[in-house]
């Protein structure tokens, strides 16, 4: 992600992240917000991607059984919206609370409209669970509404 400052344009940083959903979601989290008195502007960088060129990650901290296992989000047909979202929830902790439905493959918040968000299930059965058990409960502080 690039930092930069909007009313002078001087100053800028270059921020790494291990994956691109980090570097979106500081991005989204960030842009045109104030940052000791300027507005910055936080977007994506563009150009040459400098990561073939670094060394590979450290590994020795994950179990090797869990190494390689790790899937990417993916979106399905299993899909809940979850309306009246505080604006405090992030799609990491929806992701955490509707796991107690079943397996999630995706989540996001706030993206297409502020205060809902979506939740794929990797199976219908799973995503009819989160309908009847999370449905009129408490997340951050707001009743949510899961359809």
């Amino acid at each position: 992600a690039v930092v930069s400052t909007q009313s002078t344009g001087k100053g800028y940083a270059f921020i790494e992240f291990e994956d691109r959903r980090k570097a979106e979601d500081a991005c989204y989290d960030l842009d045109n917000k104030d940052f000791l008195g300027y507005r910055c502007v936080v977007q994506l960088a563009k150009g040459v991607d400098r990561s073939r060129n670094r060394s590979p990650p450290r590994t020795d901290y994950i179990p090797s059984t869990a190494r390689y296992s790790r899937v990417r989000p993916y979106n399905t047909e299993h899909r809940v919206i979850v309306d009246n979202l505080s604006t405090r929830t992030s799609w990491r902790e929806l992701k955490d609370y509707f796991r107690r439905a079943g397996e999630v493959t995706f989540a996001d918040a706030h993206r297409y409209q502020e205060r809902q968000g979506i939740v794929d299930f990797a199976r219908r059965s799973e995503m009819r669970t989160a309908v009847k058990r999370l449905d009129n409960t408490e997340l951050d502080g707001r009743r949510i509404r899961v359809t």
